[in-house]
């Protein structure tokens, strides 16, 4: 399990794109929303992205926070397993646990990766990251960028005319979705 545990952390920043797919999505990744804003983990710690859980001898489990309403199940699966498996395959370290709150930059440690919270970095990471970039081939890669890129350029035109106009915008596009 922690190797497991360390691909998923090792890869957050590729993932937050497939499990934060929209750019209302990325908003969520800001301190104090009890969602994540860094790769990181800890025991029952809910401002870490990853939560583990010992319920004792009835298991132990992994809560990925990262996920928004937006994505896709079966895209999130896949990406878990190849971010996984990459952890386990080359086992990958673990990070020390995170036992204060992963939102104060005092309790993680400095080379904690940070989770995108602009699309255009959020695809950059993803485009950078050969283990999940592979796990779903180019032919994905190129039309679910194309799409995203697609999304950007409608949402900037949104904001500027202006904030209001984006939110509206934002619940036409992904409402009917979501």
């Amino acid at each position: 399990m922690k190797h497991w545990l360390a691909g998923l952390i090792h890869h957050t920043p590729a993932l937050s794109l497939l499990m934060g797919p929209t750019t209302n999505c990325r908003k969520r990744y800001a301190p104090y929303t009890f969602a994540p804003i860094n790769a990181t983990w800890g025991f029952d710690n809910r401002s870490c992205a990853f939560r583990v859980k010992v319920n004792g001898e009835s298991g132990t489990y992994i809560e990925n926070r990262i996920g928004g309403a937006g994505s896709n199940p079966y895209l999130v699966l896949a990406a878990t397993i190849a971010a996984g498996m990459d952890g386990i395959i080359n086992k990958l370290p673990l990070p020390n646990d995170i036992t204060g709150c992963a939102y104060v930059e005092d309790d993680v440690p400095p080379s904690t990766q940070a989770i995108p919270i602009t699309m255009e970095t959020a695809i950059d990471t993803f485009l950078k990251d050969k283990v999940i970039r592979n796990a779903f081939g180019e032919d994905f890669t190129k039309c679910f960028v194309a799409i995203k890129e697609h999304e950007i350029r409608l949402a900037n035109q949104q904001a500027g005319v202006g904030i209001e106009n984006l939110n509206k915008w934002e619940i036409q596009q992904y409402f009917k979705y979501i």
